[in-house]
Order: C-alpha cells, then sequence, then structure tokens
C-alpha cells in the first residue's frame, strides 16, 4: 500500500509521468484480472479501503479527471462479463451450473429482490435526471456511486467462499492500519514540516481527493480522509471481543485467544484506530461510533445479563480511547486544545452548511415526494464554507450534493427509491443479528470469535446508518461496498 501511494504522489508531482503511472497501473490492473480475477477483486477493495474518492491515480481527459476506481470497476465488470457469457454460450450452453444461479448463488440469495428493486430506483432516478433536464456530466457524478451496486454478484461469488472471507479481512485490517498510520504520518507531516515539501504534500492530498488537511487552533491540523471510515468498522470489530484480532493471522484456524497472545497488542491497534479518527474531528464518525459502541453494551447486556461483560467491553474502550487520545497529542501538542475546543462547539463552517441545506432539500422533496427529483438535481443555499466564500464572497453556493445523507437519496428517489433502499438494509440487518445468534458458518474457529466478529460487523452497520445521517456514505462506494460486503459473508 506505501508503494501505490509513493507512485501516486509521484505521478502527482511530476506531470510528465503521470499519463504513464496511470496507464502502467491499468494495464497492470487488466492483465492481473485475465490471470487472477479472484486477487484482481481484492485489489479493487483495497483501493475501495484506503482510496477515498478514487483518485489515487487519474487521467485529465476532456476538462474531466478520469479516475483508477472508475478504471478498476470497468476492467472488472468487463472480464466477468466475458467469462460470464464464455460459460453460458461456450462450456455449458445453459446457465443452469453457473454459481449464481445455484441455490447458494446471489440470484437467488435473500438480498436479490430488494437488491434489485434498488437498481431499478437508480435506473429510474436517472431517467427522472434526464427528462427533468439535470446537466448530464452532473447527473453521471451524482448516480455513478450507485454503479458500484453491480459488483455485488461478484463480491458475493467470491467472498462466499472460505478463502474469500479469510483474505477480505486481512486485506480490511491491513488498510485500515495503513490509513490510521497514514492520517498520523500527515499530522506530523503538517506540524514539524512546514514549507514547500509540506506544501506539496498537502496539494497532493486535496488533488487526488484522498482527504483533507485542514488549520486548526493552536498549531493543530485536521486530517480527514473519508477512507477512515473503514478504521471505524475495523475499530469495532476489534472492540467486540478479545478473540477477533486473531483476524489479522492467516492461520485462523490455529491462532490463540488475544489473551494469550499478549492483550497489548490489541490496545495498541485500537489506540491507533482511535487516534486517527480523534486526528480527524469528524464529529459524524465520533457519532456514529458512539452510537454503535452503546448499541454493543445494550447488546451484551440484553444477552448476558452480566455486568462482567459490560465492563470488559466498557474496560477495552476506556483504555484505547486514552491511548489514542495520548497518541494524538505526542505527535501534535495542539491537538489537546483543538479536541477540547472543538467538542464545545456547537457551530462551525460545516455544521453551519448542512442547517443552511435543509430548507431549500425539504422544499425540493416536497415538490416530487413520490419519485424524487431524479440524479443532478442541483439546489443553491448560503454557505458559510470558507472555500466557497475565497470564490463568492455572497455566499451562494449551486449543488447537487448534499451533506444530509438520507435525505439526498430521499430528494433524487423519492419515498419509493428510499424505501427499497431501506428495505435492502433491513434485510441485511436482520440476517446479520440472526447469523450472529445462530452461530453462522464463516470458516473461523467457533464459538467465541465468530460471536464477536458477527457483533463488530453488526455495529459497524450501526455506525454507517448514523455517520449517513450527516455524511453521504450511502450514495458512495464507501457505504455501498461495505453493505455488498456484508451481503457476501452473511
Amino acid at each position: 500500500m506505501a508503494v501505490i501511494e509513493i507512485v501516486s504522489l509521484l505521478g502527482y508531482l511530476i506531470p510528465a509521468i503521470r499519463l504513464w503511472t496511470f496507464a502502467a497501473v491499468a494495464i497492470l490492473f487488466l492483465i492481473l484480472a485475465l490471470r487472477n480475477f479472484r486477487l484482481a477483486v481484492f485489489v479493487l477493495l483495497a483501493e475501495l479501503f484506503i482510496g477515498s474518492k478514487g483518485y489515487l491515480f487519474y487521467l485529465e481527459f476532456g476538462g474531466i479527471n478520469l479516475s483508477v476506481r472508475i478504471v478498476f470497476f470497468l476492467i472488472i465488470i468487463a472480464v466477468w462479463s466475458a467469462n460470464f457469457l464464455i460459460r453460458v454460450f461456450v462450456e455449458t450452453h445453459s446457465h443452469a451450473s453457473l454459481q449464481i444461479f445455484k441455490e447458494d448463488g446471489f440470484f437467488r440469495s435473500k438480498f436479490f429482490y430488494p437488491y434489485l428493486a434498488l437498481l431499478a430506483a437508480v435506473i429510474f432516478g436517472i431517467i427522472r435526471g434526464v427528462l427533468a433536464g439535470n446537466a448530464s456530466q452532473n447527473i453521471f457524478f451524482d448516480a455513478n456511486g450507485y454503479f458500484y451496486l453491480a459488483l455485488a454478484p461478484i463480491f458475493y461469488g467470491i467472498l462466499k467462499t472460505e478463502e474469500g472471507r479469510r483474505d477480505l479481512f486481512n486485506f480490511l485490517f491491513a488498510a485500515a492500519i495503513w490509513v490510521s498510520a497514514k492520517t498520523l504520518f500527515l499530522l506530523a507531516v503538517a506540524t514539524h514540516l512546514q514549507g514547500d515539501f509540506f506544501y506539496q504534500i498537502y496539494r497532493w492530498v486535496r488533488t487526488t481527493g484522498i482527504g483533507e488537511i485542514t488549520p486548526w487552533s493552536g498549531g493543530f491540523y485536521r486530517v480527514f480522509i473519508q477512507s477512515q471510515i473503514y478504521v471505524v468498522f475495523a475499530l469495532l470489530i476489534v472492540l467486540a471481543g478479545k478473540q477477533t484480532l486473531s483476524l489479522f493471522q492467516r492461520g485462523l484456524t490455529q491462532t490463540l485467544p488475544l489473551s494469550q497472545r499478549g492483550s497489548w497488542r490489541g490496545i495498541f491497534i485500537g489506540a491507533l484506530f482511535f487516534s486517527a479518527i480523534f486526528v480527524s474531528l469528524s464529529r459524524s464518525f465520533e457519532v456514529g461510533l458512539v452510537a454503535a459502541i452503546v448499541t454493543g453494551l445494550v447488546l451484551l447486556f440484553v444477552e448476558t445479563h452480566n455486568y462482567a461483560s459490560l465492563l470488559k467491553f466498557g474496560g477495552r474502550v476506556v483504555v484505547m480511547v486514552v491511548f489514542g487520545f495520548l497518541l494524538a497529542g505526542l505527535i501534535s501538542p495542539g491537538f489537546f486544545g483543538a479536541a477540547s475546543g472543538r467538542a464545545g462547539e456547537l457551530g462551525g463552517a460545516a455544521a453551519n452548511t448542512r442547517l443552511a441545506e435543509l430548507p431549500p432539500i425539504w422544499e425540493q422533496i416536497k415538490k416530487n415526494p413520490l419519485w424524487g427529483s431524479g440524479f443532478g438535481a442541483t439546489l443553491t443555499f448560503k454557505s458559510s464554507d470558507p472555500r466557497v466564500l475565497q470564490i463568492n464572497p455572497s455566499g451562494d453556493y449551486t449543488t447537487y450534493a448534499f451533506e444530509w445523507g438520507y435525505l439526498d437519496i430521499f430528494m433524487k428517489l423519492g419515498i419509493v427509491g428510499m424505501g427499497v433502499y431501506l428495505w435492502l438494509i433491513w434485510r441485511i440487518a436482520k440476517n446479520l443479528f440472526k447469523k450472529r445468534g445462530a452461530g453462522g458458518s464463516l470458516p473461523f474457529e467457533k464459538g467465541e470469535l465468530e460471536r464477536d466478529l458477527y457483533l463488530g460487523l453488526f455495529l459497524g452497520l450501526i455506525a454507517l446508518l448514523v455517520i449517513n445521517i450527516f455524511s453521504p456514505y450511502l450514495n458512495h462506494p464507501l457505504g455501498i461496498g461495505f453493505l455488498m460486503i456484508l451481503m457476501a459473508i452473511i
């Protein structure tokens, strides 16, 4: 992962090689997909886990930046479709033997009908946007996050296998550790290495959409990376139980409980994850994380009526929070003041922008409550974001992308689209919860490890649903990808 990011940085710093690095990455990925399709899918997932908006590598084309995420997506879809057609018309002459049509295949899974309904709603939203005369570029960039849904049958086929699930968690935890380490590295650079080096790093982070580095009070710099949401998911899996950290190892069935392998490892990794989330100063992440942790405490109490279990769970949280807080402050002493100031701050540019969005969004929803306004629909409101004010001192800002995740979906797809999306989410949540209670069938050691793992995944879903209230993730590959992973492994 470090090599990928270094090559991305070099491609940004040296424009002359940007085209060649993009082409090389695309060609190598195509070769990998043709030779080892399964591994290519995990590379695609790794890019999702660390790449935020997907522009680690990009190609400027006709005034539009073509992202490596779109290229990876198109290659995977093309190779899978070609293989699918070959198996149907050349090898089998029938779809009966294809995995996706079998009893345990995606097209016969418990998620297929709500998934199909959501696809129909997305297609209808695109058609509505076109008929409404919305700008074609806005329609594409507004809807393209949902295109990731097309990968669901592929994820389902690969992650349903024992080896696929095992490798998934290895990639997830490795990515979460990398994103956390990168967050703290960027904080250290911003705090201690001002000058041209910092400026180039800052421009790379902004241009590639990796995240944001924002100066704060007391010499602190906020480092927000959209992919930090996968740090949240990984953290909740770690918090769910002492056994889940064994997922880091490839020999999963032979690993010892964390308590026998040194609990300090779990504390350090949890502290690293907490530290990255603290440095992001993201209220959305923090609220989602708190909601998930409280849900975990309630579930533990309801299921065990054991205060000792609550104390163990709460104790893990407290210890990791304290060490994570100290780690962030050790790198940037200004963090302590920034964190305390952020905790007492109810307003701010981001919060004020969200409040300014509400009235026009609700008015637009009232116009087309049933079917929505379609993708690409824009609204104008007064923004207090310094970046907007720098461009337009009046603060008037027109956009098709809004911070209120559910309201954005409601406005574009209406009650019908929102309803089918919630149907899919409910089906995932119900089966995930049921699977945990039934013991499930994951290829990991039965018993405590499996129960803890499913608890962590369920809490991750809770965190995502809460975070999406304030920050849009369910209309983006980052959130949609997590839902598809859950569909596959449960």
